[in-house]
C-alpha cells in the first residue's frame, strides 16, 4: 500500500471516529430523536455526504455507536478473572473493577439513552446485552465454578449464583440511580458496597472452608 493510500485510510477512520464521538454526546445529551444528521455532521466536522456514504442514516449511526460501546465493554469484562488470591480477596478484586465499569459516567449515560431506545431497536439492545452485561454474567459464572472445583463455594447453578453476586455488589444502587438522580459512587464507596456483598454472598455460598471467612 502506497503512503497516500495509507493517509487517505488513515484520515478515513479519524473522520469515522470523530463521527462516533459527536453522536455519544449528541445522543447521551438529546436521545437519537433529538438528533439530526445536520447536527452530527456539525458537531464532527464533516459532511452530511461522508455520514451517508459511512452510516447509511442516523440509525446506522446508533448502531455503529452501540458496536463500539459492546467491542469495547466486551474487552473489560474479557480481562475479569478472579485472582489467586483467596476467595474473599478474589471477589473483593473482581467486584471493584466491575462496579467501577458499571458506574463510569459514559456507562451510565448510555444506560440512560438504551433504556429509552430500546424498544424502538430491539435487535440493537438485545445485541448490546449479550455483549455487555450477558457475557459479564457468563465471564463471573465460569470463574465461580472454577472456585467451586477447589472447594472454595459450593453451587447449585453458577449462572443464578453469578447473577446473586452481581446483585449483591449493587445493592439498590441501579434503583438510587434511576429514581433519586444518585451520581457515581466514590471509590471508597464502591469497595464498601462490594465488601459487603462478597461477604453476604460467601455467606450463601461459602464452604466455611476459607480463612478469610
Amino acid at each position: 500500500m502506497s503512503e497516500q493510500a495509507r493517509r487517505g485510510r488513515r484520515k478515513s477512520a479519524e473522520k469515522h471516529a470523530a463521527v462516533l464521538a459527536a453522536a455519544k454526546r449528541l445522543f447521551f445529551a438529546n436521545g437519537v430523536e433529538g438528533v439530526a444528521i445536520e447536527h452530527i455532521a456539525a458537531e464532527a466536522g464533516v459532511s452530511k455526504m461522508m455520514i451517508y456514504s459511512n452510516f447509511k442514516d442516523k440509525e446506522g449511526v446508533f448502531e455503529s455507536m452501540v458496536s463500539e460501546l459492546s467491542q469495547g465493554l466486551q474487552q473489560i469484562v474479557g480481562r475479569i478473572s478472579l485472582s489467586t488470591a483467596g476467595i474473599e480477596a478474589a471477589l473483593n478484586e473482581a467486584g471493584e473493577q466491575i462496579l467501577t465499569m458499571l458506574s463510569s459516567e459514559e456507562m451510565l449515560a448510555f444506560d440512560g439513552l438504551l433504556t429509552i431506545e430500546a424498544q424502538k431497536h430491539t435487535a440493537i439492545a438485545k445485541r448490546f446485552y449479550k455483549a455487555g452485561p450477558g457475557q459479564l454474567q457468563a465471564v463471573i459464572a465460569s470463574n465461580l465454578t472454577q472456585r467451586a472445583e477447589r472447594g472454595e463455594l459450593k453451587l447449585l447453578d453458577a449462572n443464578e449464583a453469578a447473577e446473586d453476586l452481581i446483585a449483591l455488589w449493587q445493592g439498590v444502587w441501579p434503583m438510587e440511580r434511576r429514581f433519586l438522580q444518585r451520581g457515581t459512587p466514590t471509590r471508597a464507596q464502591i469497595k464498601k458496597k462490594v465488601a459487603k456483598g462478597t461477604r453476604n454472598f460467601l455467606a450463601l455460598y461459602g464452604t466455611g472452608s476459607n480463612s478469610e471467612l
